[in-house]
């Protein structure tokens, strides 16, 4: 099981039977009030997508929108680099707040990052709505199994 469904069950259950997984959390969603989303992984800085057609609201980021990239060169900027098997989500214009807590949130643990507060508690300080996406691991059928370099397919994000 990952890491936010260990600590925090309600946000996603991974189950594992016969070497398939299923994920009950498919996609993440967020606020957005600009039209730059924000997609990292927390040791990372992140790369700015700009949603086209852009209205401010609610909008839902599948896991199938996770794609794997395999030969990126270094002049590729739309790399998402993941190092914890988790993708975070934010309105960039918000992401200097979401770094304050960061450290609250968050204990680096060696090479990894455990989970010490409920994220969902700053989404009030921070002043927007944001999420992840936790790789279900391989034999899932996502693109997305764990750690490795992805992009965004803005074309399946939509707005709710």
């Amino acid at each position: 099981m990952g890491l936010l469904s260990r600590l925090f069950k309600k946000k996603g259950v991974e189950q594992e039977t016969e070497s398939v997984v299923t994920v009950d959390k498919d996609h993440a969603v967020v606020e957005l009030r600009s039209p730059c989303l924000l997609a990292f992984d927390l040791p990372a800085e992140g790369v700015k997508y700009t949603i086209p057609d852009f209205e401010p609201g609610q909008y839902k980021i599948p896991m199938h929108a996770i794609k794997v990239v395999s030969g990126a060169g270094p002049s590729d900027t739309n790399l998402i680099e993941v190092d914890t098997g988790v993708i975070y989500f934010i309105d960039a214009d918000y992401e200097d707040k979401f770094r304050d807590f960061e450290a609250q949130m968050f204990e680096e643990t060696g090479d990894s990052y455990q989970m010490v507060e409920n994220p969902e508690q700053f989404a009030e300080q921070i002043g927007i709505a944001y999420d992840c996406l936790e790789a279900p691991g391989i034999g899932s059928g996502y693109d997305f199994e764990g750690d490795g370099t992805y992009v965004l397919d803005l074309s399946k994000v939509e707005r709710v």
